[in-house]
């Protein structure tokens, strides 16, 4: 990326600052339509097993970030399928 900067560390929790402040921002918006407000969060892939991410969005969205059961994206989707066929999730 360019410019090159100073602090790498710092400029890396920047992005990830940046990036949990839009999703933050999405989650205000789905409740201010009258979705559901947000009372925890799974994540799953490498990123959610990056401890300074983790810890910067569990700080920033001020709600505990819970161990899914598995950590593979594929279950979940498979998961929401199944919910989407039969009605609830398994």
């Amino acid at each position: 990326m360019e410019p090159s900067v100073d602090n790498e560390v710092l400029f890396l929790q920047a992005l990830m600052e940046g990036v949990t402040g839009v999703e933050k921002l999405g989650y205000r918006v789905i409740a201010n339509l009258g979705g559901p407000s947000v009372t925890s969060i799974r994540t799953v892939g490498a990123a959610a097993r990056n401890p300074a991410w983790r810890a910067i969005r569990e700080r920033m969205l001020d709600v505990p970030l819970v161990e899914p059961a598995d950590n593979e994206a594929a279950v979940g989707a498979a998961k929401l399928a199944q919910k989407g066929l039969s009605g609830r999730i398994a």
